[in-house]
């Protein structure tokens, strides 16, 4: 049985190799709390390869990981923060985290899809995509608030892509906190239930290695994670793991799979949109992954995000005309109107060549979304030499991107004559 013309034998062999070596990578996750545990916190986590290893007694979770991707373990912990700087001593290391005042403008970084080597693909990724997006992650890491990935996580089966990314970031990088979803081929390589396998990941190396804390941590805080789907039956991890509400300044999130149906999130969607009213986000992001309802997508109703924002929109909460909408699985970056925006253009050659990411902010009580087309050599190039003259600040950069949006949440009100 061969997948883009290689061994699959090959393949398995090379996977389980990589993701040994994988294991001795020390890498840090820093994720916004779950809204129901307060604004005040963050989910703080090391992966690496000792689950003894408990840096000083600072994480109250140590284990190896379950099911997938076992060379690693997990240390988490969800800690309470003051807003502004907070430095933190984890083992013998100090690490800054800023968390947001609530209510205040907040930037970050949007990408989806990123593909930096083909697994059993005939269709190649943007070599690019591996040394230029850890470049500019880093250098802009002092001015970002948050990091979205919006699924199709470097396309991993066995957690060694994911690493090798994430081992060119620096730690301040690392500790900016991160929200991510994951698209189908975090369920199965190859896209489809429909050629599903054993040695998929279903979800379990995704929900380990992210740090994500999600709808699971409401019920425990310490053990946060639901191990009790066994991917050895050939199904997705519980859907707790996945759906996350949670507010970063003046922007809310809801991020969810449509790996599982609307009766199965119906009851966390409510839920978090009663969050998003009470603490009146000024704009609130509907996230997922899945552009159109195939390749694994839930249906009756479908669960893809065009269509899951049409029964959003009119839940309590989140009927407000700032509701969003943003997704990858379309290998293209595109604003399709002024709530729907498509971000999955970072690297794998299937629609759209050019890579991009698009940064958000939302300072000055505006929202901005720019689409830095960074897959372009000459495009990277000006981009690099403006950070270079303007102090890796990307909001003096803008000229060298196209401008996507850029308005203020009393812009979408209706015009009321006196």
């Amino acid at each position: 049985f061969s997948v883009g013309g290689r061994s699959m034998r090959v393949l398995l062999l090379f996977g389980f190799l990589a993701a040994i070596e994988a294991a001795a990578n020390v890498q840090l996750r820093v994720s916004p709390a779950l809204g129901a545990h307060g604004r005040d916190k963050v989910r703080i986590s090391i992966i690496d390869g000792d689950p003894t290893n408990t840096y000083g007694g600072f994480f109250d979770y140590n284990e190896k990981f379950q099911h997938k991707w076992t060379n690693n373990s997990l240390h988490s912990v969800l800690k309470t923060l003051k807003y502004g700087e907070n430095e933190l001593t984890i083992g013998s290391d100090k690490v800054t985290i800023n968390l947001p005042t609530p209510g205040t403008g907040v930037r970050g970084i949007v990408f989806g899809d990123p593909c930096i080597e083909h697994t059993g693909f005939d269709l190649p990724c943007v070599s690019e995509i591996e040394k230029r997006l850890p470049v500019i992650l880093n250098r802009v890491n002092r001015q970002m608030d948050f990091w979205t990935i919006l699924g199709d996580n470097f396309y991993d089966r066995y957690g060694d892509l994911s690493a090798r990314f994430f081992a060119d970031l620096e730690q301040q990088t690392t500790a900016v906190p991160l929200i991510t979803i994951p698209g189908n081929h975090d369920y199965w390589l190859l896209g489809t239930p429909d050629l599903k396998m054993e040695e998929d990941q279903y979800g379990n190396g995704f929900m380990q290695y992210y740090g994500q804390d999600a709808y699971a941590s409401k019920y425990n805080s310490v053990n946060y994670l639901n191990f009790s789907v066994d991917p050895h039956h050939k199904e997705p991890a519980a859907v707790e793991n996945f759906f996350q509400y949670k507010v970063v300044g003046n922007v809310g999130f809801i991020a969810y799979s449509a790996a599982y149906s609307w009766t199965e999130q119906e009851s966390m969607f409510h839920e978090a949109c009663a969050y998003m009213k009470t603490q009146k986000a000024d704009w609130v992001w509907l996230m997922g992954h899945w552009s159109n309802c195939n390749a694994g997508c839930k249906k009756n109703p479908n669960m893809d995000v065009p269509a899951t924002w049409s029964r959003v929109k009119n839940i309590p909460g989140c009927d407000i005309p700032t509701l969003k909408n943003m997704y990858g699985h379309i290998h293209c970056n595109k604003k399709f109107n002024d709530h729907q925006f498509e971000i999955g253009g970072t690297g794998f050659l299937a629609e759209c060549k050019t890579a991009g990411f698009v940064y958000m902010s939302t300072m000055h009580d505006r929202l901005k979304m720019v689409l830095f087309p960074y897959g372009d050599h000459k495009k990277y190039t000006a981009l690099i030499g403006c950070l270079d003259q303007n102090k890796n600040n990307l909001e003096e950069c803008i000229e060298h991107g196209t401008v996507w949006y850029n308005a203020t949440a009393l812009d979408h009100l209706p015009f009321h004559h006196p």
